[in-house]
């Protein structure tokens, strides 16, 4: 995701990512893996995940560790889950797989020469020409 994208998240909250400098305890240290389509997926889970996050604080502290794109769908890795973390998780990374990973727009999953990812027809036709020599 682009640095920016990156950078509204990271401000907005900032608790969530308080270890993203220590790559022992969080790999955020490079931000979010995967490309700006998916910013308002991760924008909207994280506004979902804001009351149950301070509903189950008693559980202990709340850490994003991980989030990227894998097989073509997002991944979420957090340092605490429960049922309802875990519903909201599911909801986004299925929307991930609908939904082109570069600019946000419909996408299908498809796999090309082994690498997963989920674009739309423009998305995927501009990598093609790309690789076109």
């Amino acid at each position: 995701m682009s640095p920016e994208k990156d950078t509204a998240i990271f401000l907005r909250w900032p608790q969530w990512f308080a270890n993203r400098g220590n790559t022992k305890l969080s790999l955020m240290k490079w931000g979010f893996e995967c490309d700006d389509g998916w910013f308002k997926i991760i924008w909207d889970l994280f506004e979902r995940l804001e009351p149950l996050v301070a509903e189950s604080a008693a559980e202990g502290p709340f850490e994003v560790i991980q989030i990227k794109q894998k097989m073509g769908g997002l991944r979420v890795h957090l340092s605490r889950e429960n049922e309802a973390i875990e519903d909201a998780i599911r909801m986004a990374c299925e929307t991930s797989v609908i939904t082109c990973e570069r600019c946000g727009e419909p996408g299908v999953l498809d796999c090309e020469n082994g690498w997963y990812q989920t674009l739309c027809t423009s998305c995927r036709a501009q990598i093609q020409n790309q690789a076109v020599p």
